[in-house]
């Protein structure tokens, strides 16, 4: 009898590691490497050894993320570093996800709202889902009318509200009905397309709210260096930390579009930066060409 245990002890103890344990293994030492370790401790400094544990259990909590290429894996997270966001997936503020046999880096909506309130020109912000009562049409100037008292979320949303006002006093409110939403997660996510389990399907109010805030601050909002670098970075890979940015199927879904400026863009020293109200009948924008693969549709916002 004892004979037998030992013998199964022996065995257990000798079972080879996994794939998963030997992807992690190769990760670790990679990031021990002074280049790695040296970009590392450059941008976080003495946060470093946090946010590199932080990686590896978000890594040990995924198969698919395993085995992406570690190179980009470090990439992916080096971008959420300079940004200052966390990976951790249920704080929603950025995400590491794997893409083909690599790690992408992909923004989420509480991130957005996060990296706006740090330029300081913000004085508020708001995104919510909107029923059908407290949408109560347009404006003479094309902007949408919102009754917040009559706002509810036990009643299902018929479009997605982004408002936000600067402290110079310039007001933004942006509204989307959901079947514009529906018809921009058509055109560029295959995930809501193929009609799986994503989070289009199971967490539909997060993702258009990200999809929302994206697309409106790049047109409206002031934008800080890190903003453009989220906005620019988003859903894009690196094969490593010093690779150039790829977009897996094709160019980035949000070009970054510079905020007008009031007195033709001159600024005198420290004066702040102004929006100016949107002119009058302004001519249609061309639809972008549905040349993306939506991948961060696959994550949570």
């Amino acid at each position: 009898m004892n004979e037998t245990n030992q013998t199964t002890t022996t065995a257990v103890t000798q079972r080879p590691p996994s794939e998963v344990q030997l992807r992690l293994k190769t990760l670790r030492m990679k990031l021990e490497k002074p280049e790695y370790a040296a970009a590392l401790q450059r941008v976080l400094k003495d946060r470093a050894p946090q946010f590199v544990s932080s990686l590896l259990q978000l890594c040990g909590s995924s198969k698919q993320l395993a085995m992406c290429e570690p190179g980009s894996v470090i990439a992916a997270a080096m971008t959420a570093a300079s940004l200052d966001l966390p990976i951790d997936r249920n704080l929603g503020f950025s995400h590491i996800i794997p893409y083909k046999d690599k790690a992408q880096f992909q923004m989420g909506f509480k991130g957005y709202i996060q990296l706006a309130m740090r330029t300081g020109q913000y004085a508020a912000m708001n995104a919510r889902p909107i029923n059908a009562e407290a949408f109560k049409g347009w404006d003479n100037m094309g902007e949408p009318v919102i009754d917040w008292s009559l706002l509810d979320e036990t009643k299902p949303p018929v479009g997605y509200v982004f408002a936000f006002k600067l402290i110079g006093g310039f007001t933004k409110i942006c509204f989307w009905p959901k079947t514009k939403v529906e018809e921009h997660a058509r055109r560029y996510s295959q995930s809501f397309r193929s009609g799986g389990e994503t989070p289009w399907k199971t967490n539909f109010d997060a993702m258009a709210m990200k999809t929302v805030i994206k697309n409106e601050l790049s047109k409206w909002g002031v934008l800080s260096v890190q903003m453009q670098r989220a906005i620019t970075e988003d859903q894009g890979v690196r094969k490593d930390i010093d690779a150039e940015l790829e977009f897996p199927d094709g160019s980035p879904e949000t070009e970054p579009q510079p905020p007008r400026l009031l007195d033709n863009g001159r600024r005198g020293p420290g004066r702040p930066r102004k929006l100016a109200p949107p002119a009058e009948a302004p001519p249609p924008e061309p639809e972008p060409q549905p040349t993306q693969s939506d991948e961060d549709e696959d994550v949570l916002p």
